[in-house]
């Protein structure tokens, strides 16, 4: 009985600990859920890209953010993408600063499966884009010179 007792003595903080910090990495993140919109045109009409921004003090008028990543994984409720980066501009610059948007280089096309689901560090918001089949383009024959 006292082994069990100074067992649960020695556990009890340990998982505390690693409860508190689970609880801190998930209030670092947020999840955006985006419903795409519903079309009769088939599914490769239309192209999805995600693309993340932060709004930020800065002196650049065309600043970006550097890197970015984005992983694909699965919990109970289905499929969602987590977006990691790190926040150095990509140039530094000279100004006045002004609070802008400011987007990573990263951009991905997602397949058109609604709704997407996305996880971000507290902060980072995502967009979607759609871009719409407007004409299909061939390449040129090529002549040969005689």
């Amino acid at each position: 009985m006292k082994q069990i007792l100074s067992l649960i003595v020695f556990l009890l903080p340990v998982m505390l600990l690693a409860s508190e910090a689970s609880d801190k990495s998930e209030a670092k993140t947020q999840e955006q859920v985006f419903e795409l919109p519903i079309s009769k045109m088939p599914h490769d009409y239309f192209k999805y890209e995600v693309a993340f921004f932060k709004e930020v003090q800065t002196d650049c008028e065309f600043a970006m953010l550097e890197g970015g990543r984005l992983d694909k994984k699965e919990d109970k409720s289905g499929i969602y993408y987590e977006f990691s980066a790190d926040d150095e501009p990509l140039k530094p610059c000279n100004g006045k600063k002004k609070k802008r948007q400011v987007y990573y280089e990263f951009k991905q096309i997602l397949p058109g499966i609604s709704p997407i689901r996305i996880v971000t560090p507290q902060g980072v918001q995502a967009e979607i884009r759609v871009f719409e089949l407007s004409k299909t383009l061939e390449s040129k024959k090529e002549r040969k010179n005689r």
